[in-house]
């Protein structure tokens, strides 16, 4: 699988190449503690900002850019999973990928 296929029930970022990932953080919500964000370090964040349509969608990846550095950030709050499913299936699918010694980070 070359490709990660990012669908949330609020919107929808598109397609993100496994390729353009450089590696996965795990960072705090600023705005509640209590969840956690899955954020994806890709080598061109604006690609990813500038090819969403939708002005009030592209205001909002960036806003993620800057307050957390890369607008493609995941969370469970509007997922039907937990935060330690949600990051085990990104995890193993990068591995997968990118090989069991990709670049993944703890915040």
């Amino acid at each position: 699988m070359r490709e990660l296929l990012i669908f949330l029930p609020v919107y929808r970022i598109g397609t993100v190449l496994w390729n353009d990932v450089t590696k996965i953080k795990v960072m705090d919500d600023l705005e509640n503690l209590n969840y956690k964000y899955v954020v994806l370090v890709v080598k061109n964040p604006n690609q990813y900002i500038m090819q969403e349509p939708t002005a009030i969608k592209k205001r909002s990846l960036m806003l993620k850019l800057h307050q957390y550095g890369f607008p493609i950030c995941f969370s469970i709050r509007a997922l039907d999973c937990s935060f330690k499913e949600l990051y085990a299936v990104i995890i193993s699918r990068y591995q997968a990928i990118r090989g069991v010694n990709a670049v993944i980070v703890s915040d």
